[in-house]
């Protein structure tokens, strides 16, 4: 750290700003972990490890071609010459390359800009690219650079995980994994190592943007993750306009963010013009970035998230400056009164700002009996009025609520929502109800069309909500009807579900539920079948009802407590009642999501405790042999999803994300079978072939392995970057083994063994081999091979293993 950094820092100046917008806004979404985050880094991110940037590349480049060129006279060298000048001072760096690998020659151009851009072997990734792979929230890494260190980073923090690592030039081929829930590194420019995957010309670069599939790629990105712009200087953006060409091309931005040093008007026009977030942090020229960098990484992933006060609820009429007496008031029809109450109510938040305050209390005492008579509601023939609503019927009641059905003057049919005269002056429920009507408000606002109930509007005395009216099936009910098939209905019922979370998660608002259990979910369309295409919608599209228990950004209050009969399906951090933000994170809903999908496919709800109950492994492992019929294995990953989305450590908790990646990859299984299954569902399929019934899972769900006696292992582990599979065995002789003549028949065995594999389409690996009275046995075969034969794949699978399976 140089010394005015350090002299800023002493003096506890900070070196970003914590209350900018954009700074705020990128960490609530960290935070409540709301979105999964991709970092796009550019030439930036490896300074610290000494790799050049564009311009500096560039330079380094014409200074090599000029010494080829020396050997070149007349004419035809003082042109060459004239070109790489112009090519050092070139904006347009594309241009500028183009330019240098004419006149450099291919091998030169090759082999200078791998000494500059390759790592050494000892060469360490920057601590910035550490800390971006141990963000929990980051699901993937793009990278304009071609040095590998981000995947040398990732190693360093994700040891268990193997991200699917690919370039720009076959992104196409992984769109699977960009859709999902699996961690990525892609390399847009390629790698060093690869000299055709190298993207550096005006060719190389337009060849790539032409391609649909690239296009596609990157718009599945920025559509479905919150991008964090980082080391992306003004090298990369004037490097021929990537953004520019891209949204060119047909690729929109949205809302992303640009994490940068850079405060000219140039780079803010360019970051505007792409909708994207400037998070600013200061160095002085020259200075290093990385310390600064580290600490503002540090800071967006840490703390809890600070809001401003809510918002009572204000009639839509004009606001009422004067009140008749609360004698006067009975002179009035019920309807009037209650109009007038919420009128004059809305002057009072207005005038005096919220509800809180000692005029809005007097208010309240002074016109109690009025405001107690508010809540008389009648459903006797001939109906009764409520703000002009026809009262038709009570459709259902509990402690704090009341539904009712009600009409407006075009007789449409709506739902009325009123809190219980109990709870008026219960600040707790209040504030509670009052914020799962604003979150139903704000997901209007959204323009999200199912998931949720649009609300017509809301009154605060009483407290009530006027809001469509969804028929249609209730899940609790429905999953315990003999025509409804999880594996067909429930997986489809859960899919759609995460999907109307995630809208809600990621819309500007940042709503989320936080009372996912069957009770709450409608689905409208259910019984229509296949016919509900004709009404523009899905059989299994979902309303989830009940926002009592909500959060949204700029909520405030404390948390409502659940229903003490379905704890089951609250996040234990609910239940502690801390009032902290833990319970304000995203994943409280995947724990909703995970027990709505244990219920139905059990048939009954979770015990009272939830995951924290001490028999609740019992509870999961009697869902491993409920398996869809075609696919043998789906009993096993259907648990595997309970399992992760219930963990009561939330930060080992699923995002609701990751559960539908994992809910997309099992439906797709159950249904296609081998020609749709993914290459780890295809994995695990041939280690129940040879690993008995207990095995090993890692936590990316791509390698499994047991030790089946002490000594002997077989592991099988599945490779989207090489969509290959590979099998490693490990028999140690043991203790009662008869070593006579031990090398010569286990060796024999062994040489058997790779026969046996190879008649099976498998390749043998380096390092099989039997020594020091151990066999070591390794193969691999391709991803298509398995699929076309799987038979006889795995038949050879168990026979060659059984040769080697010795005492």
């Amino acid at each position: 750290m140089r010394k005015s950094e350090a002299f800023l820092r002493s003096k506890g100046i900070q070196l970003f700003n914590e209350n900018h917008p954009a700074y705020k806004s990128l960490r609530e979404i960290l935070i409540e972990e709301r979105r999964p985050i991709i970092f796009w880094l550019g030439a930036g991110a490896s300074f610290d490890a000494g790799i050049p940037g564009w311009a500096q590349l560039r330079n380094l480049l014409a200074d090599a071609a000029m010494e080829r060129l020396r050997d070149i006279e007349g004419p035809e060298g003082d042109e060459a010459e004239a070109a790489v000048e112009l090519a050092k001072v070139q904006r347009n760096l594309w241009g500028a390359f183009s330019t240098l690998k004419r006149y450099a020659g291919e091998t030169t151009y090759r082999d200078e800009i791998r000494k500059h851009i390759a790592p050494k072997d000892n060469t360490q990734p920057p601590d910035v690219l550490k800390l971006i792979w141990s963000m929990p929230q980051v699901k993937g890494v793009i990278t304009l650079n071609l040095d590998g260190l981000e995947e040398k980073a990732h190693r360093f923090e994700r040891q268990s995980e193997m991200p699917d690592v690919f370039t720009g030039a076959n992104i196409k081929q992984h769109v699977s994994t960009i859709g999902s829930h699996r961690p990525f590194i892609a390399r847009l420019h390629g790698h060093h190592s690869d000299y055709s995957s190298w993207v550096f010309t005006e060719d190389e670069i337009s060849n790539l943007l032409r391609d649909p599939g690239y296009r596609a790629a990157i718009d599945l990105v920025l559509k479905g993750s919150t991008v964090v712009f980082l080391g992306i200087s003004a090298e990369d953006v004037a490097a021929g306009g990537f953004c520019q060409n891209l949204a060119e091309k047909g690729v929109h931005f949205g809302s992303h963010y640009w994490i940068t040093n850079k405060v000219d008007s140039n780079t803010s026009e360019w970051a505007e013009k792409y909708g994207i977030q400037k998070v600013i942090y200061k160095v002085t020229e020259g200075e290093n970035h990385s310390d600064a960098l580290l600490d503002l990484l540090k800071s967006l992933n840490s703390g809890r998230t600070e809001e401003p006060e809510g918002e009572p609820i204000v009639i839509s009429q004009e606001s009422l400056t004067f009140l008749p007496t609360p004698k006067e008031m009975r002179l009035l029809d019920e309807d009037q009164s209650r109009t007038k109450l919420n009128q004059f109510a809305k002057h009072l938040v207005e005038a005096k700002g919220g509800t809180n305050t000692p005029e809005y209390d007097a208010f309240l005492n002074e016109y109690s009996l009025p405001i107690h008579q508010s809540w008389h509601i009648s459903d006797n023939p001939g109906g009764d009025q409520y703000f002009g609503y026809k009262v038709r019927r009570k459709v259902a009641g509990s402690a704090f609520s009341s539904i009712w059905e009600v009409e407006d003057a075009s007789n449409q049919r709506l739902a009325l929502k009123v809190i219980q005269i109990e709870n008026l002056k219960k600040g707790l429920q209040l504030e509670s109800f009052r914020r799962g009507v604003k979150s139903q408000k704000l997901l209007g606002d959204s323009n999200h069309k199912t998931g949720f109930v649009k609300v017509r509007e809301a009154f605060e005395i009483p407290p009530s909500v006027v809001m469509e009216f969804v028929d249609g099936a209730n899940l609790e009910e429905l999953s315990l009807q003999s025509g409804f098939d999880f594996w067909s209905d429930g997986l489809q019922v859960a899919l759609h579900i995460c999907r109307a979370l995630i809208a809600a998660h990621g819309c500007q608002y940042g709503v989320l539920h936080r009372d996912v259990r069957p009770s709450n979910i409608i689905l409208p369309y259910y019984y229509y079948g296949e016919y509900a295409s004709d009404l523009n919608a899905s059989q299994y599209d979902v309303q989830l009802l009940n926002y009592d228990m909500s959060w949204h950004k700029e909520a405030s209050g404390k948390v409502i407590p659940g229903n003490a009969l379905e704890a089951g399906y609250y996040a234990p951090e609910m239940l502690r009642h801390t009032q902290d933000d833990i319970s304000r994170t995203a994943k409280v809903d995947s724990y909703g999501i995970g027990m709505t999908i244990f219920y139905m496919i059990s048939k009954s709800a979770p015990p009272i405790a939830g995951s924290t109950a001490p028999d609740w492994p019992e509870y999961l492992a009697k869902l491993r042999s409920n398996n869809a019929k075609n696919f043998p294995i789906s009993g096993r990953l259907i648990r595997r999803i309970i399992e992760t989305a219930t963990n009561p450590v939330v930060s080992k908790r699923a995002t609701v994300h990751e559960i539908e990646g994992r809910l997309n990859e099992l439906i797709t299984s159950v249904r296609d079978g081998l020609q749709g299954a993914c290459i780890e569902h295809i994995a695990e399929l041939l280690y129940g072939e040879v690993g008995g019934a207990n095995y090993d899972v890692s936590n990316d769900g791509r390698k499994f392995s047991w030790e089946v006696v002490s000594g002997r292992s077989i592991e099988i582990e599945a490779s989207r970057s090489t969509s290959e599979i590979r099998m490693l065995f490990v028999n140690k002789q043991g203790g009662q083994t008869d070593w006579r003549n031990i090398d010569k028949n286990w060796s024999s065995k062994l040489d058997t063994a790779k026969d046996i594999f190879k008649s099976g389409g498998w390749k043998v690996l380096p390092g099989t081999t039997y020594a020091s009275r151990t066999i070591s046995l390794g193969c691999s075969i391709s991803l298509s091979e398995v699929r076309s034969n799987f038979p006889k794949v795995s038949e050879t699978l168990r026979r060659g293993l059984d040769k080697v399976r010795i005492d």
